[in-house]
Formats: structure tokens, sequence, C-alpha cells
């Protein structure tokens, strides 16, 4: 309505599209991540690293607005058999805590290793 009213200044009015497209993004989102709570479908093989390029999609504004950069490593091989929407769902939790738990102009790093991550080892 605010956008239509007669006298709403052009500043105003430039927020108010921001806003408007920032609504419809965060929609997206719960609709999609409403998806992965819903997620009643049979187990099948996943890739890993597909299912984390579609979480890192459904961030890809909130990182960039935060500055913060996302470093992921995941062997492109690597496939488990469950269902799609309950892994989505604890990867979306982990990313968002770790963007909230970011500075800006942060970094994060989500790594998918079939190995053990020997701390403080050179090389990795």
């Amino acid at each position: 309505m605010a956008k239509t009213s007669d006298g709403v200044p052009e500043d105003v009015c430039k927020h108010l599209e921001i806003a408007d497209r920032e609504l419809a993004r965060v929609a997206l989102i719960a609709q999609q991540t409403l998806g992965f709570y819903r997620d009643n479908s049979t187990r099948k093989w996943a890739r890993v690293s597909d299912l984390i390029r579609d979480l890192m999609a459904l961030y890809e504004g909130k990182l960039r607005s935060q500055q913060i950069q996302a470093e992921i490593a995941s062997d492109e091989g690597l496939k488990i058999y469950l269902k799609q929407g309950e892994l989505k769902q604890v990867l979306a939790n982990l990313i968002a805590n770790a963007i909230d738990a970011s500075t800006e102009s942060g970094r994060i790093w989500l790594r998918v290793l079939t190995e053990p991550l020997l701390l403080g080892a050179r090389g990795r």
C-alpha cells in the first residue's frame, strides 16, 4: 500500500522495493526449508556435493550481504543412502548457525571428508 500511496518520497519507494525483494527471497527459503522438514520420500542414494551446492544457493544472498566467504570441499564421488530432506535440514542448520556466528567479512569452511582430519597436519 505504501508503494502506491501518493506523496511517498522516491528513496522510500526504493527501500520498499528492496524490502519486497528480500521478503520474496525469505518466503522462498522458508518454503524450501519446510520442504526439507516434510520430506517423507523414500531413502535413495544422493551425491553429498550436490546437496551442499543446493543448500549454499539458499544462503547465497545472506553470505553476500554479510560479505562472508564460504569455502566448500567435498569429494564429488561421495554418495550416501538417505532421505535427502533429513540431511539437508541438518546441513542447513549448521550453515545458518555458522553464518550467524560469523563476523562481517568472515569465512566459513565446510568440508566433507571420507578420512579422519588430523588437526595440525601439514598439507590440509
